[in-house]
């Protein structure tokens, strides 16, 4: 149970107490909670996976269209779902576990837009992968974190819809660093310790829990995040997006320091835009 408080306190809410008002999204699908449990497992083969990812039709058609997107496609079809989890890799794999089980069950309170938020978490996974390239940073963690960055978001909004319709009013979710501000201010907690908690407790890898919990203000940690430094520069990309800004603004909104941290140029940013063209064929991930 939630205790009782007093005061102002009565205001601010824990990670914790978000995810036990927001039970529809803590709760694990059976299958997935197998897959998840496998991954941790060290003897865990691909045949192992590809036997508990069988088991689900959805989530086996999933994998091969994925495998043969033009987004990981090498040069042959593939037609196992063996041959798939060992193209995909297990960061690739769990993010497709987990974002099909979201997708599937996430709330839409009154003001929430489903639509929208996967759009823009698709954005950031497409937009951090391409810069992840360029910035020692492996591109498929880079991918994961960017899709489940704001993971968090539904889950506040679930708990809390008259506080998440006030803050949306405010400032957009998509301007992470803003609105995980504006979050800890009304709330006492941000929608990135809220994602990472629940990815912490789904038995994601430590990088992505942490990649997840430091999105939002990266610049602010020591010593600097990278992953989550790319997941928070494609965030702002995607953003940028949303406001239906042109390359040229797009490019000159970025914070400076953060492309300084990363050691990259505006180049490699100029010729991933428009955003939606690097997942033009992953819309049907997260329908």
């Amino acid at each position: 149970m939630i205790p009782l408080r007093t005061s102002y306190e009565s205001y601010l809410m824990t990670p914790q107490e978000i995810l036990q008002l927001a039970p529809k999204l803590s709760t694990v699908p059976a299958v997935v909670s197998e897959l998840l449990e496998a991954f941790k497992r060290e003897e865990t083969n691909a045949e192992k996976l590809a036997r508990i990812l069988m088991a689900d039709q959805g989530l086996s058609a999933k994998t091969l269209r994925l495998a043969n997107s033009a987004y990981y496609r090498k040069s042959r079809e593939i037609s196992s779902i063996r041959d798939a989890v060992v193209l995909l890799g297990a960061d690739t794999l769990r993010t497709l576990v987990v974002s099909t089980a979201l997708a599937g069950n996430i709330p839409a309170p009154l003001g929430f837009d489903r639509m929208l938020f996967w759009r823009y978490s698709l954005h950031t996974a497409g937009a951090a992968r391409h810069l992840a390239r360029h910035a020692a940073v492996d591109p498929d963690l880079a991918f994961a974190v960017g899709l489940m960055h704001a993971v968090g978001e539904p889950l506040v909004w679930q708990a809390l819809p008259k506080e998440s319709a006030s803050l949306d009013r405010r400032v957009a979710f998509y301007h992470t660093r803003q609105r995980a501000a504006a979050e800890r201010e009304a709330l006492g907690t941000d929608h990135a310790q809220v994602g990472a908690l629940l990815a912490e407790r789904w038995s994601f890898p430590t990088a992505m829990v942490e990649g997840i919990r430091l999105t939002a203000d990266p610049l602010e940690v020591e010593p600097f995040p990278a992953l989550a430094g790319v997941a928070r520069l494609a965030a702002d990309v995607a953003a940028a997006h949303e406001a239906a800004e042109d390359d040229d603004a797009v490019v000159k909104g970025l914070d400076a320091a953060l492309l300084k941290k990363l050691g990259l140029k505006a180049d490699p940013i100029r010729e991933m835009l428009p955003v939606p063209q690097l997942v033009e064929d992953l819309t049907w991930l997260v329908q």
